[in-house]
């Protein structure tokens, strides 16, 4: 095409459309990639988000898990001894006993071990005994995610029965 301006014709330069289209080509390019990763990104973060769903679960279920079997331990031991003689000794000796025997050690937890080798922090009160135990951890390790929590758990009963429970 000819511009002719006072009896001078030159020809238009044309080359400024090859750099618009290049940057055209280049944010469709961009938009494309991006929209891809996009995808790409939510399908593996609701593949994380159930392994993380799952993962909480089963530390959840292992510190309730310690409070149940610490429950047991003492509802067996109190059953295993015997009111007549002195009660407090009895116990320890029978709820170590049945820590020993009941130790897992594909559980991270140190409960065992504390019933086991430490002395008891045993109370008694009136006709009650209040047991407790502090600082036993939990601990929850899959791929990469790791968990740890310390309790401490508190139970009161009585020669016959537990009556209560805290963490």
């Amino acid at each position: 095409m000819a511009n002719c301006y006072k009896g001078e014709c030159k020809m238009l330069n044309k080359k400024g459309h090859v750099g618009t289209i290049l940057m055209v080509l280049g944010a469709i390019v961009l938009v494309v990639t991006t929209l891809f990763s996009f995808s790409i990104f939510s399908d593996n973060a609701a593949n994380e988000k159930t392994k993380l769903n799952y993962f909480i679960s089963e530390f959840s279920f292992e510190q309730k898990y310690i409070s149940v079997v610490l429950k047991d331990m003492v509802e067996e031991a109190i059953y295993e001894t015997n009111a007549e003689d002195n009660f407090t000794n009895e116990f320890e000796n029978s709820l170590k006993e049945i820590a020993l025997r009941r130790r897992d050690s594909d559980r991270k937890t140190n409960l065992f071990g504390k019933l086991i080798n430490e002395p008891l922090n045993l109370t008694s009160r009136e006709s009650d005994y209040i047991l407790s135990v502090n600082n036993i951890f939990v601990k929850l390790e899959k791929d990469k995610n790791f968990i740890e929590r310390d309790l401490n758990i508190t139970l009161v009963f009585n020669e016959s029965e537990v009556l209560s429970e805290s963490l």
